[in-house]
């Protein structure tokens, strides 16, 4: 959760990232982008096909409305929640303002106008609850507690393969964030189980995430949440000139 997505595949900012794919081209056809490996599932492992996205032929469900509702019940022993009711639901347009001012608190090292443009690049792509990602199926969730409002956020969306994944399609955590106030109170889960609901009803069967390897808040996290830590890796970036060698 340590990085917007742009920068999880190389790009320096969000205009970069947005304009990788010339107009009218899918990420195949870029003569910018990369060669896509795709991973066929074993036999047998393939998700169930629940219909077909007629922008790009996948597979796909109904939208989910509202994911998760819960009541502040507590198990005995745990701290009492700072809410009495929590809902979890998808991103409409009218969420705008909200949902920038959380990705800046979950990203404070970057420009809150470069975030806002790359929500706002998703936004466009907005259409009866779905939006797409460099031509992927996308969608942000925001965790919602009683009269407060909005109080945390996951962006999740879908990728053709994932690191220590064998099916394809795999759901994608880009982003997770919940206010510290509402932290260790099930708002991080609540979030995270949606994403997987929203992941399963798009035909996925492995839901796959991110941190950075000092983050061991996040770790612990995912490992509560049922997560396996798979892959560590480490990034090196070199300036190239006309005299490099």
């Amino acid at each position: 959760m340590g990085r917007p997505v742009y920068e999880k595949i190389g790009y320096r900012t969000a205009e970069e990232y947005h304009l990788w794919i010339p107009e009218g081209r899918t990420p195949a056809q870029s003569p910018h982008a990369e060669p896509v490996r795709r991973r066929r599932a074993p036999h047998g492992e393939r998700g169930p096909r629940t219909g077909r996205d007629e922008r790009e032929g996948r597979a796909t469900a109904k939208p989910l409305s509202v994911l998760r509702s819960l009541d502040a019940t507590t198990e005995m022993g745990a701290p009492p929640r700072p809410w009495k009711e929590l809902k979890v639901r998808p991103l409409t347009p009218r969420d705008r303002d909200t949902w920038i001012r959380l990705r800046h608190e979950l990203w404070p090292k970057h420009d809150l106008e470069e975030l806002g443009l790359d929500a706002d690049k998703l936004l466009d792509t907005w259409k009866n609850g779905r939006m797409w990602r460099a031509s992927m199926l996308a969608t942000v969730l925001l965790a919602e507690v009683d009269a407060i409002g909005s109080v945390g956020f996951a962006e999740v969306d879908l990728r053709p393969f994932a690191d220590g994944c064998r099916s394809s399609p795999v759901g994608y955590l880009e982003g997770w964030y919940v206010q510290p106030r509402f932290r260790r109170s099930g708002v991080g889960r609540a979030l995270f189980r949606a994403s997987e609901e929203w992941a399963r009803a798009q035909g996925c069967q492995e839901m796959a995430s991110d941190t950075e390897v000092g983050n061991e808040t996040s770790r612990r996290a995912h490992r509560a949440l049922g997560y396996e830590e798979r892959a560590s890796l480490v990034h090196f970036r070199r300036t190239l000139d006309a005299r490099s060698k």
